[in-house]
């Protein structure tokens, strides 16, 4: 989902891109904002946030790993851009309250173990009237129990889970668009008349 400019914005890190979706579609960041790239990976959405904002405002990337972390520091000071990069877990970020104007999230949401409090943290870091899009993998059914689901079914939140858990933290004017989903698929009580075993 991702233009051709934000492509080219990506350069020659374009091989880098992790995740599930593109969050630049409803993030619509602007000139001289602060914004917040949680899970940042390799670096290529906070590089092209760093490009929406501009020379007037400020990213920060925050994943839990050291090694993604460095990676994506010394490519974005080999490109001469004002992005922080830092080690930590979305579930309790290290910046003060309402100081991030938008959060952003590619993938890396989806296995965040305690999704309440990771939306919690968002919140508390966005500024009034900040705004989030996170691009994350979701279930729409009850996993069964007795089936030995891989851990990431685990640690996708129910779809239908999301809006509630927003609007009990305080956010307002929450939408959830699934429309150009790849991933989507059924799984069936049986296939071809035979019961999956569990």
């Amino acid at each position: 989902g991702y233009t051709e400019s934000e492509i080219e914005i990506a350069g020659e890190d374009a091989y880098n891109y992790q995740g599930v979706g593109n969050p630049h579609n409803f993030a619509k960041i602007q000139p001289g904002e602060k914004v917040l790239d949680l899970g940042s990976g390799l670096g290529i959405d906070s590089i092209i946030a760093s490009h929406y904002t501009g020379k007037g405002g400020k990213v920060v990337g925050l994943d839990i790993s050291k090694a993604e972390v460095k990676h994506a520091q010394s490519r974005a000071d080999k490109r001469g851009l004002d992005i922080a990069f830092v080690t930590a877990d979305m579930e309790s970020i290290p910046l003060p309250d309402a100081m991030i104007d938008v959060v952003i999230s590619n993938g890396a949401f989806c296995l965040a173990p305690n999704k309440e409090k990771a939306f919690g943290e968002i919140f508390r870091v966005l500024k009034p009237g900040g705004r989030m899009s996170i691009c994350t993998s979701t279930i729409n059914m009850e996993l069964q129990p007795g089936v030995h689901w891989p851990i990431c079914m685990k640690m996708f939140i129910n779809v239908n889970e999301i809006e509630p858990i927003c609007k009990k933290i305080g956010f307002e004017n929450f939408s959830i668009d699934d429309k150009n989903s790849l991933m989507q698929f059924d799984l069936p009580g049986d296939v071809d008349g035979e019961t999956i075993p569990s």
